[in-house]
């Protein structure tokens, strides 16, 4: 099991505190609305079973060539889904169950937990806040949390939660604050547990029906737990969305950010291209995006690195029941200081989905993964996977 250290101790007050908040939050919207209001109340809670047989040639993601036999997993993922919907207040809430059995390799069957909740509120006309809280257990994980890296296999813990309030200053006018806070623990001590805590504020103005233009101050704290290493970095940003035509939209951010470890400024890009051609049933949404900002090392490294990602995904809807997806991601992972870490990874997909009806759904997909490491940590590595799912969601039940 995951255990989390010392040096993360003030996290059960951070989630306790947390979970306070909500309760709190919940009580208080719940009591503000009217009796009309409330006669509009919704709550469900609706079960969710995934059944999926998957090959891997690289179960284990080991190095290349050390790869070792292929193998067929069988997974079955349990889930329950909560929604709690009103006229000004919202809450939903997920948790999923995970276990995966391996048919060669019985030493790599797990059992996975995650959940997630998120509650809104509208305060008023012009003020609203969204407070949100994802937790995930991975034991015996090669799945990094937060990145396209896969890393040896460990036990990760991982939590974030975030605060963020609107408020409209006039018609065309909106400012915000978020905060967060977020760690990724390890339970093999041979790699970098991190916290990062942000807060960041920004103002978005809508300069016409189709443009909006927007800028954002950023602050953030790393905290490292060898030797005690915390890293700041401060950025300034300055984008703009624009709708060109219905379907058709761009969106784009640049800026600078500074690093107290390194004592220089890099940039920060944010770019996404939107496009959706087509009539009724049958349409095609091209997406396109890419990023370029600081983030951690993925527990390779007591430092921050550059991520830059490049992404496209497909995704066409033939009928009201079939649909496919191509997907391809491009990225590179690159520590700041030193040459520890300087991964590109790749990846590539193709799959179908098919809804016999409004419960139930099948899709089947390819997938493959590529990583390259030129520094010192990180492994060279390939995988390819083929992997067939049936998901019945019902409807539930109404409280």
């Amino acid at each position: 099991m995951c255990r989390v250290k010392l040096y993360f101790k003030e996290k059960d007050l951070v989630v306790l505190l947390f979970t306070l908040l909500c309760g709190a939050i919940y009580l208080f919207g719940a009591k503000s609305v009217s009796a009309q209001e409330e006669a509009g109340a919704k709550t469900t809670v609706r079960p969710v079973l995934s059944l999926s047989e998957q090959y891997s040639n690289n179960p284990a993601s080991s190095p290349r060539g050390r790869e070792g036999k292929h193998d067929y997993i069988t997974i079955v993922s349990p889930g329950l889904i909560l929604n709690l919907q009103k006229p000004k207040f919202s809450i939903t809430g997920r948790y999923d169950l995970s276990i995966e059995k391996f048919a060669n390799r019985s030493e790599l069957d797990k059992v996975t937990h995650s959940a997630d909740i998120t509650l809104s509120n509208q305060i008023s006309s012009r003020t609203h806040y969204v407070l949100s809280d994802r937790f995930a257990f991975i034991p015996d994980s090669v799945d990094a949390t937060q990145s396209e890296i896969l890393v040896e296999r460990t036990d990760i813990l991982s939590n974030s939660a975030a605060f963020s309030l609107t408020h409209t200053l006039r018609p065309l006018l909106d400012v915000d604050i978020i905060l967060s806070d977020s760690i990724t623990d390890f339970d093999n001590d041979a790699f970098t547990d991190s916290r990062k805590d942000e807060v960041s504020s920004g103002v978005e103005y809508k300069a016409t029906s189709q443009t909006a233009l927007n800028g954002r101050y950023r602050f953030q704290r790393f905290s490292f737990n060898q030797d005690d290493k915390v890293v700041l970095t401060h950025a300034l940003t300055a984008g703009f969305t624009h709708n060109l035509s219905t379907g058709f939209s761009l969106s784009a951010s640049v800026g600078g950010n500074y690093n107290d470890d390194t004592d220089k400024f890099d940039f920060i890009v944010n770019g996404d291209i939107d496009f959706t051609k087509g009539i009724e049933t049958r349409t095609t949404k091209f997406t396109i995006n890419y990023r370029r900002d600081i983030n951690t090392a993925t527990g390779l490294a007591s430092e921050t690195s550059t991520t830059q990602s490049l992404g496209l995904n497909i995704n066409t809807t033939a009928t009201r029941a079939l649909s496919f997806l191509l997907t391809g991601n491009v990225s590179q992972t690159k520590s700041d200081i030193t040459s520890s870490v300087d991964i590109v990874s790749y990846r590539a997909g193709v799959s179908a989905a098919y809804r016999f009806n409004s419960w139930l759904t099948s899709s089947l997909g390819y997938n493959h993964y590529k990583q390259d490491s030129d520094g010192t940590s990180g492994d060279d590595i390939k995988r390819d996977t083929v992997i067939f799912t049936i998901t019945a969601s019902p409807a539930g039940w109404s409280l």
